[in-house]
C-alpha cells in the first residue's frame, strides 16, 4: 500500500509545492556538503517555479504535473536509477540514505505495477 501520498491522484497544488520547497529550504541549513546543498537548492527553486507557474495559470499552457500513479514502470525505474546516481555522489551519509530510500520507493512502486499487471 502506498505511503505518504506517494501516488497522489491529484496534481500538487501551488500551496503543496511551496510547502515542499519550504521543507527543503529548512533541510539545507543542516547539510554541510556544498554539492548536496546546491542540489537541494535547485530542487527547492524548481518547486517554487512550478508553484508560481500554477498560480499564474501556466499549468494549462505547459505540461502538467503527472502523478506517480500515471507513470509507466519504465519511468519509475528511470527515476529510481536517477536517485541512485545522485546517492553515489552525495557527500553526506544522511543525504545518501535519503536518496537511496527514494530510489527504493520508486522501485517498489514499479514492482507493484508489474505484479498488478500480471507480468
Amino acid at each position: 500500500m502506498p505511503r505518504g501520498g506517494e501516488t497522489s491522484e491529484q496534481p500538487e497544488t501551488a500551496t503543496d509545492l511551496r510547502r515542499r520547497a519550504q521543507q527543503i529550504w529548512r533541510l539545507i541549513g543542516g547539510v554541510t556538503a556544498q554539492g548536496d546543498r546546491d542540489r537541494l537548492r535547485e530542487f527547492a527553486e524548481e518547486l517554487e517555479a512550478r508553484a508560481a507557474e500554477q498560480e499564474q495559470g501556466g499549468q494549462d499552457q505547459h505540461a502538467r504535473h503527472i502523478p506517480l500513479a500515471e507513470h509507466s514502470v519504465a519511468a519509475l525505474r528511470a527515476k529510481a536509477e536517477n536517485y541512485r546516481e545522485m546517492a553515489m555522489t552525495a557527500t553526506t551519509e544522511a543525504v545518501r540514505a535519503r536518496l537511496q530510500r527514494l530510489a527504493a520507493r520508486f522501485d517498489a512502486l514499479a514492482d507493484q505495477r508489474v505484479q498488478a499487471a500480471g507480468h
